[in-house]
């Protein structure tokens, strides 16, 4: 029985933020008898093909995601967070591709102000949404009920 699985990981397609290939990812996973593994690289869906075979090969289940900062919808003082998003399907990973591109296509957007959050709710088809660090940045700040604000729209986008 598995009793883990890593669901934000990083390889070293995210400049500064992994060490791991992703090929080491899945090996190290199945080492410690892992079912699955994921990937979710910072911006780049760079490394996904090779996890994608690395954890075939290893008999790993690989789960697709991607670490994008997004700017807040609320209209507090600029701020930003950034949410995993895991894939669940092919549509899931058509909105990882969208959203990446969109990201790395577009030079106003970058780590401190994110994707705007309206151009991301275009994209949440076959997502699983992991809050990440933007909805524990407005706790930490005690700003409670903005994050309450905040957890209320990503319900919404993803109500399951």
């Amino acid at each position: 029985m598995q009793a883990f699985t890593h669901l934000h990981t990083h390889s070293y397609y995210s400049f500064l933020e992994g060490l791991p290939s992703p090929a080491e990812l899945a090996k190290t996973a199945a080492h410690f008898e892992m079912g699955s593994v994921a990937l979710t690289d910072h911006i780049s869906l760079s490394g996904t093909i090779e996890f994608y075979q690395a954890c075939q090969e290893a008999g790993i289940q690989p789960i697709i995601g991607l670490q994008i900062p997004i700017s807040s919808p609320l209209k507090l003082a600029p701020t930003h967070g950034d949410l995993v998003l895991l894939a669940c399907d092919l549509s899931g990973w058509r909105s990882l591709c969208r959203l990446s591109s969109a990201i790395l296509a577009n030079p106003e957007v970058d780590s401190d102000r994110g994707l705007p959050f309206e151009r991301f709710t275009q994209e949440t088809e076959g997502l699983i949404c992991l809050t990440g660090d933007s909805l524990s940045k407005l706790v930490r700040k005690g700003q409670d009920q903005a994050a309450d604000r905040y957890l209320g729209q990503l319900i919404e986008l993803f109500p399951e």
